[in-house]
């Protein structure tokens, strides 16, 4: 059985598991970061003074979802005026300037089949 370690014990913000390497976790969280940010937390030394930021806050786009790829490739998806947008990143910090637009999004799809039934 598996020693169970009490990190947060309030709920001033939302935690969303992404994924961990060993003892060090990663985190997408609302803490201090209204648009989301991602943190990691080493369950070793699990005080608060010890989390640090992987993933700053964007000045302007939320951060909706994060999907860990290949071990260490984080996909990020962002909203960005009324469009999602998806960023990559290593989890030892380092960026990947590229940006892929999703081109369709659930309301285009609904607008496409609308318009099928006045062809």
């Amino acid at each position: 059985l598996l020693p169970f370690e009490k990190v947060v014990d309030n709920f001033d913000a939302e935690y969303e598991y992404i994924t961990n390497e060993g003892t060090l976790f990663t985190f997408k969280t609302n803490l201090k970061a209204p648009r989301y940010k991602l943190i990691n937390i080493d369950f070793s030394k699990p005080e608060m003074e010890h989390w640090t930021t992987l993933v700053e806050e964007d000045e302007k786009d939320v951060l909706e979802w994060v999907a860990c790829v290949k071990q260490n490739m984080l996909v990020l998806c962002y909203l960005h005026d009324v469009k999602s947008v998806l960023r990559s990143s290593q989890s030892d910090r380092r960026k990947i300037d590229v940006e892929f637009f999703l081109l369709i999004s659930g309301s285009v799809v609904r607008l496409l089949r609308a318009e099928e039934g006045f062809r």
